[in-house]
């Protein structure tokens, strides 16, 4: 069973209910169903697999608290990509300290953020993407099994040297 399991049940068993509510202080607040959440996940997934994320990768998540930071990390585990949640109160001189540790194959932010990664990994606009994601159908995304030495790998470190990683 994988983590889209558990989330896939409740998010198929209760596709109408409400299921994420965010309050976006004067403008108002944005309710998502567990159906519009579960659908937003899967287009994000398509997407991030578009611009060549794939299993085993990790993408910093350079967001508030927010909708956006939601899809991405459902989308994220659904693909089997690797979360790299980045504080936003961090500036270039952590981001960077984060970046080279993780390496991270690219970072999601705002347009008035992306500054923050200085060129050191390429930066995608979640607004762009969730522009490019309400084009496409959503179809359910599910990440194959690793094999046993993938599996043993993915255990490891970046920087790891053990027999399976070499």
């Amino acid at each position: 069973m994988q983590l889209t399991d558990l989330f896939g049940g409740a998010l198929r068993g209760q596709r109408n209910e409400v299921g994420l509510e965010f309050d976006a202080g004067p403008a108002g607040s944005t309710r998502l169903t567990f159906g519009e959440l579960d659908e937003a996940a899967d287009r994000m997934a398509h997407v991030f697999a578009g611009r060549g994320l794939a299993q085993g990768d990790r993408l910093c998540l350079y967001l508030p608290n927010g909708i956006d930071f939601v899809v991405a990390f459902l989308a994220c585990v659904r693909m089997g990509v690797i979360v790299v949640p980045v504080n936003v109160l961090y500036r270039e001189r952590e981001v960077a300290h984060v970046v080279a540790d993780a390496r991270p194959r690219a970072a999601l932010t705002s347009a008035d953020r992306a500054d923050v990664f200085a060129g050191a990994v390429p930066v995608w606009d979640a607004e762009t993407l969730r522009s490019e994601g309400s084009r496409l159908a959503s179809s359910p995304v599910r990440i194959p099994p690793l094999s046993p030495a993938a599996s043993r790998r993915a255990g490891c470190f970046a920087r790891c040297s053990c027999e399976a990683c070499r």
